[in-house]
């Protein structure tokens, strides 16, 4: 089978290592990282999973989050650690990974990320460690794959499976708790997102440099029928109203307008009440498409948290 997407892989078997040999996954016949994450993410003995990789990107988040959320759920303990170096990390992929690690419903596991930060040393670990700390189950895979659609699904790529993974695990503690790495959180996010160059930006690495190059995100426009309902809007402000209600049917984009619409400087406090955390979800991620909200000014009441002040986007459940 050619590299490329498939979008019917057979994720359910066991992933061994036949007589303690390392494998090789190359992306041909099946043999893509991107099976073994999810093999090792779904197996109920893996309690321990350290990832270390160069770049994040939001596509590889995106490929593994809902295995992510299952290792999650039956406890399991996961640590990303990345780098900031030539500002390749997308700060989106960060802040998606955060959302799992504050997840109310995701409690039983544990979520860290740390980013090492040193401009005069790059950062080229690539490897993807499992564990059990109930059983001698374990697997790793050190490679040329960071964690990006193409790095471990479509790309041409050679990463080398192995069963014996003490030592990997041991250089992942030393990175971990080095002086240089530091834990990354919200405003950490914010403040990346600054001084990143923007993503039309050229950013020129130095010949060794191995990066993932993404499209830029497209900006998002309101639709037509989204223009006629926030000129409608303005006109009702204009007229001395304070108050207004918007009516339109499935499927046309009721959340995105409100976040166009909550898009002014005179809204301090925007607030989002839904019956269910997967609309108020749905309400968060278009807030921060159109640029309502940064991360560290959000607060939700899902899962039993409280609202306070000084936080511009309330998020809450009936």
């Amino acid at each position: 089978m050619p590299m490329g997407d498939a979008g019917t892989e057979d994720i359910s078997g066991s992933s061994p290592f036949a007589d303690g040999k390392p494998i090789l996954l190359d992306g041909f016949d099946d043999r893509h990282l991107y099976l073994e994450i999810l093999r090792w993410l779904i197996n109920p003995d893996i309690d321990r999973i350290d990832l270390a990789v160069s770049f994040i990107m939001k596509s590889g988040v995106d490929l593994i989050a809902d295995h992510l959320e299952i290792a999650l759920q039956r406890g399991a303990r996961i640590r990303f650690l990345t780098t900031d170096y030539l500002a390749i990390t997308d700060p989106d992929a960060l802040t998606r990974l955060l959302d799992l690690a504050d997840r109310p419903d995701l409690d039983e596991g544990q979520l860290q990320l740390r980013v090492f930060h040193d401009p005069k040393v790059s950062f080229h670990p690539k490897a993807y460690l499992f564990r059990s700390t109930s059983s001698a189950v374990a697997g790793g895979f050190v490679g040329s794959s960071n964690l990006s659609r193409s790095g471990i699904r479509s790309g041409v790529e050679w990463n080398l499976g192995v069963d014996q993974i003490g030592p990997l695990v041991a250089s992942f503690e030393r990175l971990w708790t080095d002086s240089r790495c530091a834990s990354v959180d919200a405003r950490w996010v914010d403040e990346y997102r600054i001084r990143r160059p923007p993503d039309s930006a050229p950013r020129i690495p130095p010949p060794e440099a191995s990066i993932d190059v993404e499209p830029p995100r497209q900006p998002v426009n309101p639709w037509p029928v989204q223009i006629e309902a926030l000129r409608a809007l303005e006109e009702t402000r204009i007229q001395g109203f304070r108050r207004g209600l918007v009516v339109m049917a499935t499927g046309l984009g009721k959340t995105l307008l409100a976040a166009f619409d909550s898009n002014r400087p005179d809204f301090c406090r925007v607030l989002f009440i839904a019956h269910r955390e997967e609309i108020l979800r749905q309400s968060r991620d278009a807030s921060r498409t159109v640029g309502v909200v940064r991360r560290r000014l959000e607060r939700s009441s899902m899962g039993g948290h409280q609202a306070g002040n000084g936080h511009r986007l309330l998020l809450t459940l009936l």
